[in-house]
C-alpha cells in the first residue's frame, strides 16, 4: 500500500483513489500500519507533493521484508529495535544509499520516532487492566437513537 509513492513515481500529484474494499485488502498486507492513511497530506498545497518537488526530493516504496530487514540491521547496530513504521524510514535510507542518493559518508538525521518495545517488555512487567464499563451495541445505539 503505497500511494504517495505510487503516486509522485508517476510524477502525479492526485493520489489515484482505490475503492475501500481495495485499500482495506491492500491495508491488511502493511506491516506499518501507522503508515497507512488514505488520505495523506499529499496533493493538498505546501503538502508532501509540494515539498518533495521544490527540493528535488525522493520518495521510497519499502517492502514488509525490507522493513523487516532494516529493523533487525538498525537493532543489530544501535542496540534498540524500532517500530515498523521506523523500519520503512530506515529502509527508505539504505535504499537511497544503495542507489547512490546518499553517499555513503554522508551525514543524516533519521528521525526514529518509536521503538523500545523489547526493552520495555523486558524491564517492566505487563499489567492487563480491565474496563470498568463494557457496553454492547444495541445498548449504544439505544443511547444515541
Amino acid at each position: 500500500f503505497t500511494p504517495m509513492t505510487d503516486a509522485w513515481k508517476a510524477g502525479k500529484r492526485e493520489i489515484t483513489a482505490l475503492s475501500e474494499i481495495e485499500a482495506k485488502k491492500c491495508i491488511s498486507q502493511v506491516s506499518a500500519k501507522v503508515l497507512t492513511n488514505r488520505n495523506p497530506a499529499y496533493s493538498l498545497a505546501g503538502g508532501v507533493y509540494e515539498a518533495l518537488a521544490d527540493t528535488e526530493g525522493e520518495m521510497y516504496g519499502v517492502t514488509n521484508d525490507e522493513s523487516e530487514k532494516a529493523r533487525i540491521l538498525f537493532e543489530k547496530l544501535e542496540g534498540i529495535d524500532v517500530s515498523p513504521a521506523a523500519g520503512v524510514a530506515t529502509g527508505a535510507l539504505i535504499q537511497a544509499v544503495e542507489t547512490g542518493k546518499i553517499a555513503k559518508k554522508e551525514t543524516i538525521l533519521l528521525n526514529i520516532t518509536s521503538g523500545g518495545y523489547k526493552r520495555m517488555r523486558q524491564d517492566y512487567p505487563l499489567h492487563y487492566l480491565k474496563p470498568d464499563l463494557v457496553c454492547e451495541l444495541p445498548q449504544l445505539t439505544s443511547l444515541f437513537a
